[in-house]
């Protein structure tokens, strides 16, 4: 049986983090700049190329200013519904 694709993780953390800097109007070498980072990082980090670390994150919320739970607003659903052992969504009634 088929299955949804599910969402990646890593995707939706780099949109919220493209939306993040582009609501301050920085660019991406001015985030990396920022938060001591390369800026071919931050790109692949957009992208959602990268595994980044909790470190990162926060390195990364500060050069933005924000809280670093800001950046995963939009996939909070995500992150609560993801189960790590099974490395697939839990099915709601399942």
């Amino acid at each position: 049986m088929a299955t949804a694709a599910s969402p990646n993780p890593k995707k939706l953390f780099g949109e919220q983090l493209r939306a993040a800097r582009l609501a301050i109007g920085i660019s991406p070498k001015e985030l990396a700049h920022r938060a001591g980072l390369d800026r071919t990082y931050i790109s692949s980090c957009e992208r959602g190329k990268r595994n980044i670390s909790l470190e990162t994150i926060v390195r990364l919320a500060k050069a933005l200013n924000l809280p670093p739970s800001q950046l995963q607003t939009t996939s909070s659903n995500f992150i609560t519904s993801y189960s790590p052992r099974k490395r697939s969504y839990l099915r709601q009634g399942a």
